[in-house]
C-alpha cells in the first residue's frame, strides 16, 4: 500500500496541503499515521511520502525511514524548490501492546482524536515538551485545557494531570480522556445511545431546524441527548458527551458554528457521512485514547481564578486578545457547548441568526482587562512553575509578559517558534499573514 498524502508543511509557506478550499489538517496526519499502523498490524507492507519535517518523523517513530533529497518544480523562487522528502515504510508485523498500563509509547499523541479546535496546540506539543522537559515536576495544572491535548501529552509523560476549562464540552473531553482511566462505552451502551428515544422531546429539532445539521440528524441529537442521561457512569456520560461534540464539529465544514447551511463544503468524506456515523466512530476513537498512566488525575470546569489546586508546574494557554480576530470561544461553538449542557443555564439569543448562547465573560477577552487579569493569575500561583503559551500578534506583548512574570519569579526564559495557525480572521485566504506569527512559551521558575 502507497501513501502520498498532502504533505504537511516544511516551513515557510509551504502550501502542498491545499487541494481543496479546506486544509488537510494535523488531524487528518494522525488519522492518516493511525491507519497506516492499522495496515502494518494486519501484516500489510506500508509505504507513505511526506515532508521531513519533525511533526512528521514524530508521528511515525518507531518505523522505519529515510529522508531523500528531493526537488519541486511549482515554487516561483528557485532557491526554495529543493528540500527532502521522507519515506517511512513498514517491515513487520508490530506486537500488540500490553492491555493493563499503556504508557507513552514513542509515537506523539497516539491514539488521541485529533480535533481543528481554535488555538489548539497538537501542532506545538514537540516544541511545548522541550521548554519543559528538563523541569522537575511530577504534577501539572493545565488550567486552559481546551481540546485537552497538552494535559494528554503530560499525561503521557507520566505526570499527574489536572485539567481545567470554563468550558463545559471542554471540561467532558478532559473528564473522558483525562480523569477516566479505564472506563469505555461497551456495544450496550452504545445501543442504548443510538436508539430512538419517544420521549426525547423536539426542542434542537424545532429551534435548529435548517441551521447546521439536516432534519434527520436534529431527531437523532434530540433522543441521544436523552439518552446519555440513562447512563449511569460519570465517565460514559463524558465519552458520549465528547464523541458527539466532536462528531458535529467534523459534520460542519471548518468545525465551527459561526454561519449555518453547507456553506465550506467541499464534499470531503466528513461532509458526506451521517452525524449518526461520525457519532459510532468517534466513540471507537475515544474509546482507544482511554490509558492508565498510574496517577489520580482530575477533571474541572471552573474559574481559573477559583482554583485552589497545589500542583509544581502550572501550565496557561488562555484565550489570546489580539486586535486581528475575536477570542469569543462561545461564539464558534455555542452549538456544542449548549448540546452538552442540554442547553440548561444557558440563554440562547433567538435574534441571532446562529441562535447562539451569550458568551461567558472573562477579562481575557478585552484589552482592558487582559493586562491585569494576567497579573492576577501569576501572583494566584507563584508557588509553582509557571509555564505560559502565548502569540507574538497578541496582547499583552512580549516584552509585557517577560516583565509580569519577573515580578513574582526570579527566573524567566522565553522560546519562540514560527507557527501557522488553522484558523484567522479569514481563513479562506491561505496566505493571511494575520495567522502566521511567533508562538512564545515563556518558563518562570
Amino acid at each position: 500500500m502507497y501513501l502520498d498524502p498532502p504533505y504537511y508543511p516544511a516551513g515557510g509557506y509551504a502550501d502542498f496541503k491545499r487541494y481543496t478550499k479546506e486544509f488537510f489538517y494535523e488531524e487528518d496526519h494522525i488519522e492518516l499515521r493511525d491507519e497506516f499502523c492499522r495496515l502494518a498490524d494486519i501484516g500489510c507492507f506500508v509505504i507513505l511520502t511526506n515532508s521531513n519535517t519533525d511533526f512528521v518523523r514524530r508521528l511515525y517513530d518507531g518505523f522505519d525511514y529515510e529522508a531523500v533529497d528531493s526537488r519541486r518544480n511549482i515554487s516561483c523562487n528557485a532557491s526554495t524548490r529543493t528540500g527532502q522528502d521522507l519515506i517511512v515504510f513498514s517491515k513487520e508485523v508490530r506486537q500488540s501492546k500490553p492491555t493493563q498500563l499503556i504508557l507513552f509509547s514513542g509515537r506523539l499523541l497516539e491514539h488521541f482524536p485529533g480535533t481543528r479546535y481554535m488555538g489548539s496546540k497538537y501542532r506545538l506539543l514537540p516544541f511545548i515538551w522541550e521548554c519543559v522537559k528538563d523541569l522537575e515536576f511530577s504534577s501539572v495544572l493545565d488550567a486552559f485545557s481546551g481540546s485537552a491535548c497538552v494535559s494528554y501529552m503530560f499525561r503521557q509523560y507520566e505526570r499527574r494531570v489536572i485539567s481545567n476549562d470554563f468550558l463545559h464540552f471542554a471540561y467532558h473531553f478532559a473528564k473522558a480522556l483525562i480523569e477516566n482511566s479505564e472506563v469505555h462505552l461497551d456495544e450496550n451502551d452504545i445501543d442504548l445511545l443510538i436508539q430512538p428515544n419517544p420521549k426525547a422531546g423536539n426542542f434542537i429539532t424545532e429551534t435548529f431546524r435548517g441551521l447546521y445539521f439536516n432534519e434527520k440528524e436534529n431527531r437523532f441529537l434530540d433522543s441521544l441527548v436523552a439518552n446519555i442521561e440513562l447512563l449511569k457512569n460519570q465517565f460514559k456520560k463524558s465519552l458520549a458527551l465528547s464523541a458527539i461534540s466532536r462528531a458535529c464539529m467534523k459534520r460542519r465544514a471548518r468545525g465551527i458554528f459561526t454561519f449555518i447551511g453547507d456553506r465550506y463544503d467541499d464534499g470531503r468524506r466528513d461532509m458526506r457521512i451521517s452525524l449518526q456515523q461520525h457519532f459510532l466512530e468517534n466513540i471507537k476513537a475515544f474509546n482507544a485514547a482511554v490509558f492508565n498512566n498510574g496517577h489520580n488525575n482530575m477533571s474541572l470546569n471552573c474559574n481559573v481564578f477559583d482554583l485552589k489546586e497545589n500542583v509544581d508546574l502550572v501550565y496557561m494557554d488562555p484565550p489570546y486578545y489580539t486586535p486581528n480576530s475575536d477570542n469569543d470561544y462561545t461564539r464558534r461553538y455555542h452549538f456544542i457547548e449548549g448540546l452538552v449542557r442540554n442547553w440548561k443555564g444557558v440563554e440562547i439569543q433567538y435574534n441571532t441568526k446562529t441562535k447562539k448562547i451569550r458568551r461567558y465573560e472573562t477579562p481575557f477577552i478585552s484589552k482592558d482587562t487582559v493586562h491585569d487579569a494576567f497579573d492576577k493569575l501569576f501572583a494566584k500561583f507563584r508557588e509553582s512553575i509557571l509555564v505560559v503559551s502565548y502569540s507574538s500578534n497578541s496582547i499583552p506583548n512580549k516584552a509585557d509578559m517577560a516583565g509580569m512574570l519577573k515580578k513574582y519569579k526570579k527566573n524567566v526564559r522565553v522560546y519562540q517558534v514560527e507557527h501557522l495557525y488553522s484558523f484567522g480572521t479569514h481563513n479562506h485566504k491561505v496566505d493571511n499573514n494575520a495567522k502566521r506569527v511567533r508562538e512564545f512559551v515563556f518558563v518562570a521558575t
